[in-house]
């Protein structure tokens, strides 16, 4: 399976498919095993390191409301599965 990344060219890092039916969180799944890195000026890493910290803050800002609400609606699904303290049927000791 190859995937394109945006320009139209092979991408150098596999994406795994999801699988929304399965329950489990929204996630995405890389396969970084087989990327090879290649070496960075020291300004270069920070430029990028830069980069990726501004992208985040500007994505998690436009986005914060989706994300509160997908965590949200995780907490209260997985909440109603965990029993609590003294309701289970195992003796203490």
């Amino acid at each position: 399976m190859s995937s394109l990344n945006l320009t139209g060219q092979p991408s150098a890092v596999k994406r795994l498919s999801a699988d929304h039916s399965s329950g489990k969180p929204m996630r995405s799944d890389y396969d970084y095993q087989n990327l090879t890195m290649r070496p960075l000026s020291d300004e270069a890493a920070v430029e990028i390191l830069d980069f990726l910290q501004v992208f985040m803050t500007d994505f998690e800002n436009r986005y914060a409301s989706q994300i509160h609400r997908y965590y949200e609606q995780r907490r209260q699904h997985n909440c109603g599965r965990i029993k609590p303290p003294g309701e289970t049927n195992v003796p203490p000791f």
